[in-house]
C-alpha cells in the first residue's frame, strides 16, 4: 500500500464519522473493493462470537409499573343501607345543636372513643415522724427566751450544784443496769446525796443557821447503807472501765467482793487509774485555776519578733512564717493536792475524799468509761447502729411525747392516726388488683385488719367524738393490729421499748415550761425490769395505773411484797435552768462559780406544796382581786381576811377545839400566798401557763404512788424482801378423813 493510501487511512481515521457522510461512504466503497476481507473497510476483523440482544428492566418497557394502584370503585349502596342513614341523618337534624366554630369541625373518625375514667382517690401518707411515742427535745426553742429564777422561788427551793452530775450517774446506770447488781438499779437521789456527804443550800433563809448533818436525823444503819452502796458504785464503774469485750452481760462485781477481809479491793484499779489519767485528761475541778486575762495572753513564743514585712510575692502573702506560741493551759494540780493521790483512797474507797471530790470522781470516771473502756464501746455501737434510725433523724436528746405535749394532746395525736389509717384501708380495700387478692385468697393481712376495722366502726357507731376516743383507746391491742404495716409506732406505744431510742433517751425529765425551764423526776428502773407499777411505760398503761392507785386499790404491803426490790422509795423533783444556761454559753460567759440545778420537793408532803405553788403561777392576775371580794362578801367583816382568806372561826361545837390550828394554818398560807405572785399577764406567757397546767396533772396523778412507795419504806423498811414464798406456803392440805397413824399422813394436793 502506498503512501497516499496510508494517509488517507490516517485521515479518515482521525475524523468523526457523522462529520462527513460523504467522505464516510467513499472511504467504504474503497475499501471494500480493495480489501474482500473486511466487511466495513476500517481494517478491523470482525469477532467470530454471535452477537446475543442485551435483556431489558420491566422498567424500562413498561413505566406505568411506577404508578400507584388504582382504588377499586365503591360498590353502590343498597335501599336497605341508605333508608338506615335517611333515619339518622333526620334524628340528628332534629337535635339542636350549638354552633361550632371552624377550628371544631374536624372529621370524627369511625372507631369509638374510649370511656372518660374517673380519677382514682388517693391514698392518704402516713409520715412516721408524726406519729411516734418519742419526739426530740431541741435547745434552739429556748434560745431567744428570757428566764427569772425569782418566779419559782419557795420555801422548799434549794440551790443543788452536784443535780447534774448525780443525774449523769443515775442515767449511766439506768441505761446500762444489766452491768450493775439490783441494789445499785434502784438507786435514789437520797442516796448519793447521803452516801457522798452532799447537802443542798437553801435559798431563802429559815432562820436555822446551823445546818444538820445526815447522821442526826437519819439512822445509822440507812447512811452506812448508803456509803456501802456508794462504794459498791465506784468498784462496779471501775471494773467495766478496764473489763474486757468478751465479758458476758452479768453483774462482775457483787457485795462479797466489796465486804471481803482483803484490804486490796481497790487498789489494783486505783493504781491502774493512777497511770492513765494524765492520758486520759484530768476533770476541770482538779485543775489549776488560770483567770481569762492568763489565757488569752501567750505564754512563749518561739521567734523574738514576728515576721511583719512585705510579701516578696503579694500575691502570696502566706510565704511570711507566723511566730508561733505557746499558751497556757489548765495543767492538773500538783501532787500533793491530787486526789487520785490520797493514800487511804487503796484501802476505803471513796469515803477517803473530801465530799465535793466523791462526785466529780464518780463523775469522771463515767466519761472515761464511755471513751475509753473497750467494752462500753461495744455496748454503745451496738445502741447506734440498728438497721433503722429513728423516724425523726438523730437528735441530740428526745422525751416520751405525752411527756412533753401533755396526755391530752396525746390522745388526740391517737385519734387522728386512727382515722388515717382507716381511711387508707378503706381506700387500699377498693382496687381492683387488691378486691382480686382477696377473692383469690392472695392478702389475709388485709382481709384481717380489715374485720378488725369493721368490728371497731360498728362499735362507734352513733358515738359522740368524746366517746369514740375513749373507744379507741379501750381497744388500744385492736388497733394495734389495724397499725400493723402502716407506721411502726404510733403516739401510745411504749417510748422505752424500742432500743434505738434508748442511747439518746432523757429518762427522767417531766416537763418543760417556756420561759422557765426544764422539771426531772430521777428514778430508777426504766427498762429492764417492767413491773405491773412501773411508771415507764406506754399512756394507756400509766393511765391504767394512775387510777389505780387513786381508787387506793394498791397498799404498801402489796407494794412491798412485790415491788419494793426493784422500786426506789425516794425521790426529788428537780429544776434546771436551762435557759441561763444557753444565755451564758452563747455570751462567752464565766460559768465556774454559777449554779443551773435547784431542788423543788423532796417528799411526798413538799409535793403537794409544789402543786398548790403552781396553781397560784398559772392564774391570770385580774382574777385575784373577785376572788378576795367574793370571800369578803361571804364572811361579811372585812377584818376577818387576812390577804383574802377568811379567818373567822366557825361557830359549830364539833370545829370549836380546832379552830386555833386552823387560824394558824390559814395565817401560813396567807403568808405564803402573798409572796407567791402569778405569771405575767403578758400573752407570750399562755403557752408558760398551759405548760404549767400539764405538769400540775402530772404531779397530781403521780402524787399517790410515790406517797404509798414512802409510806412503804417507813413500814417495812428494816425487811428484807424475797421472792421465795414461805413453807407455809409450800405444803399441801392434810385430809384428816382418812384415818392415819400417828407416824403417816395422807397428803392430798391442793389440786
Amino acid at each position: 500500500m502506498n503512501s497516499d493510501e496510508t494517509n488517507g487511512v490516517g485521515e479518515a481515521s482521525t475524523t468523526s464519522p457523522l462529520s462527513n457522510d460523504s467522505n464516510n461512504q467513499a472511504s467504504s466503497s474503497m475499501h471494500n473493493q480493495n480489501d474482500p476481507t473486511t466487511e466495513y473497510g476500517f481494517g478491523l476483523r470482525r469477532s467470530a462470537r454471535e452477537r446475543v440482544p442485551r435483556k431489558r428492566d420491566i422498567y424500562e418497557i413498561d413505566p406505568s409499573v411506577y404508578l400507584p394502584k388504582k382504588k377499586k370503585p365503591k360498590s353502590k349502596a343498597t335501599k336497605k343501607v341508605v333508608a338506615s342513614k335517611s333515619k339518622d341523618a333526620k334524628a340528628k337534624n332534629a337535635k339542636v345543636k350549638p354552633q361550632q366554630s371552624d377550628k371544631s369541625k374536624v372529621k370524627k373518625s369511625s372507631t369509638p372513643k374510649p370511656p372518660v375514667r374517673t380519677p382514682e382517690i388517693p391514698i392518704p401518707v402516713v409520715n412516721n415522724k408524726d406519729w411516734t411515742a418519742n419526739i426530740p427535745l431541741y435547745n434552739s426553742e429556748l434560745r431567744n427566751q428570757n428566764a427569772k429564777i425569782s418566779r419559782l422561788k419557795n420555801e422548799n427551793m434549794k440551790a443543788v450544784p452536784y443535780a447534774g452530775d448525780i443525774l449523769k450517774i443515775m442515767s449511766f446506770v439506768n441505761k446500762f443496769n444489766y452491768f450493775f447488781v439490783t441494789e445499785l438499779q434502784s438507786l435514789s437521789f437520797q442516796d448519793f446525796e447521803i452516801g457522798l456527804d452532799l447537802y443542798p443550800d437553801p435559798l431563802i433563809n429559815t432562820g436555822k443557821e446551823i445546818q444538820r448533818l445526815y447522821a442526826d436525823y437519819i439512822p445509822v444503819k440507812e447512811v452506812v447503807g448508803c456509803q456501802d452502796k456508794m462504794n459498791l458504785l465506784l468498784l462496779t464503774i471501775m471494773d467495766l472501765l478496764f473489763r474486757p469485750v468478751e465479758t458476758e452481760r452479768e453483774p462482775q462485781v457483787e457485795w462479797s467482793d466489796l465486804k471481803s477481809t482483803s484490804k486490796k479491793t481497790f487498789q489494783s484499779y486505783i493504781e491502774k487509774i493512777r497511770l492513765y489519767a494524765p492520758e486520759w485528761g484530768y476533770p476541770k475541778e482538779w485543775r489549776k485555776n488560770i483567770s481569762t486575762e492568763t489565757l488569752m495572753k501567750p505564754a512563749s513564743s518561739t521567734f523574738e519578733k514576728d515576721d511583719i514585712g512585705p510579701a516578696v510575692d503579694q500575691k502570696h502573702k502566706e510565704i511570711l512564717t507566723p511566730n508561733i506560741y505557746q499558751w497556757p493551759a489548765n495543767e492538773p494540780i500538783d501532787i500533793d493536792q491530787d486526789p487520785l493521790q490520797t493514800k487511804g483512797l487503796q484501802r476505803t474507797g471513796i469515803l477517803a475524799l473530801e465530799a465535793k471530790d466523791r462526785i466529780v470522781f464518780l463523775r469522771t470516771l463515767v466519761d472515761w468509761c464511755c471513751s475509753y473502756s473497750p467494752l462500753l464501746h461495744n455496748e454503745i455501737y451496738i445502741l447506734t447502729h440498728y438497721k433503722r434510725d429513728p423516724p425523726f433523724g438523730i437528735q441530740t436528746k428526745h422525751v416520751p411525747r405525752y411527756l412533753l405535749q401533755g396526755l391530752d394532746e396525746t390522745f388526740s395525736y391517737y385519734k387522728k392516726l386512727c382515722n388515717l389509717v382507716q381511711s387508707r384501708l378503706e381506700i387500699r380495700s377498693k382496687k381492683k388488683h387488691v378486691k382480686k387478692q382477696m377473692k383469690e385468697g392472695k392478702n389475709d393481712e388485709i382481709v384481717h385488719r380489715l374485720e378488725i376495722l369493721q368490728k371497731l366502726k360498728t362499735q362507734m357507731k352513733g358515738k359522740t367524738e368524746d366517746e369514740k376516743l375513749k373507744l379507741m383507746i379501750e381497744n388500744y391491742e385492736d388497733w394495734e393490729k389495724v397499725f400493723k404495716g402502716e407506721t411502726p409506732e404510733n403516739p401510745l406505744s411504749n417510748p422505752y421499748e424500742d432500743k434505738i431510742y434508748k442511747l439518746r433517751s432523757e429518762e427522767f425529765f417531766i416537763g418543760r415550761v417556756p420561759h422557765v425551764g426544764d422539771f426531772y423526776l430521777p428514778r430508777m428502773q426504766t427498762y429492764e425490769y417492767m413491773s405491773s407499777m412501773n411508771t415507764y411505760t406506754d399512756l394507756k398503761t400509766l393511765d391504767n395505773i394512775f387510777n389505780t392507785f387513786e381508787s387506793k386499790k394498791y397498799n404498801p404491803f402489796t407494794l412491798f411484797e412485790n415491788d419494793s426490790p426493784f422500786m426506789s422509795s425516794n425521790f426529788k423533783i428537780l429544776f434546771h435552768d436551762k435557759i441561763a444556761l444557753i444565755q451564758d454559753v452563747i455570751s462567752g460567759a464565766d460559768m465556774t462559780e454559777k449554779n443551773y440545778w435547784y431542788e423543788m420537793c423532796y417528799d411526798s408532803e413538799t409535793l403537794l406544796k409544789f402543786i398548790d405553788f403552781i396553781d397560784q403561777k398559772i392564774q391570770q392576775p385580774s382574777t385575784a382581786e373577785p376572788e378576795k371580794e367574793e370571800i369578803r362578801s361571804e364572811n361579811g367583816d372585812p377584818s376577818s381576811l387576812i390577804n383574802g382568806v377568811s379567818t373567822k372561826s366557825d361557830v359549830s361545837p364539833t370545829s370549836g377545839q380546832n379552830t386555833k390550828k386552823k387560824q394558824e394554818k390559814s395565817e401560813e398560807s396567807s403568808k405564803d400566798a402573798s409572796k407567791i405572785n402569778p405569771l405575767p399577764k403578758n400573752p407570750q406567757f399562755n403557752s408558760s401557763r398551759r405548760k404549767f397546767a400539764m405538769l400540775q396533772t402530772y404531779l397530781r396523778r403521780i402524787q399517790p404512788i410515790l406517797a404509798e412507795f414512802e409510806e412503804m419504806k417507813t413500814k417495812f423498811g428494816d425487811i428484807n424482801p424475797t421472792k421465795r414464798q414461805s413453807r407455809r406456803s409450800q405444803r399441801r392440805e392434810i385430809n384428816y378423813k382418812i384415818e392415819n397413824s400417828d407416824d403417816e399422813y395422807a397428803m392430798e394436793d391442793s389440786e
